[in-house]
Order: structure tokens, then C-alpha cells, then sequence
């Protein structure tokens, strides 16, 4: 498995670890907004990287990772 496969893995993993630890909390009204807005960006990044992957150059590629971290961060 390259680095590159295991990336795409690892925030896999990291989306759905995610996804669990946010259906433990609390379903009030001002946490399902924050639960939703959380699960956004932590499945948005597998997404972003899935497409960098695809990019049709390294500064495209480069570009979209940056989209990805954004999101972690």
C-alpha cells in the first residue's frame, strides 16, 4: 500500500471515528446544528482528498490538499 492509499485510508478512519464520537452527544436543539456542521467537515475531507487525487497537475493537487486541511483545521 502506497502513502498515498494510506492517506485516503486514514481519513477515512478519521471521518467515521468522527461520525461515532458525534452520535454520542447530546440531540438539543443548538447541538444538532454543531453535530451536523462537524460531520460536514470531517467527511468533506476524504472527499477532498479523493478528488486531489484526480488533480490534472501537482499545483492543482497541491491546491486541493490546502482545500483539505482547511477543513481539518
Amino acid at each position: 500500500m502506497s502513502w498515498i492509499d494510506e492517506m485516503e485510508e486514514r481519513f477515512i478512519c478519521f471521518s467515521a471515528a468522527v461520525c461515532i464520537e458525534i452520535s454520542k452527544q447530546s440531540n438539543d436543539y443548538a447541538m444538532m446544528n454543531l453535530k451536523q456542521q462537524i460531520i460536514r467537515a470531517a467527511t468533506s475531507v476524504s472527499l477532498n482528498y479523493a478528488e486531489a487525487r484526480a488533480a490534472e497537475s501537482s499545483r492543482d493537487f497541491i491546491h486541493k490538499l490546502k482545500l483539505a486541511l482547511k477543513e481539518l483545521n
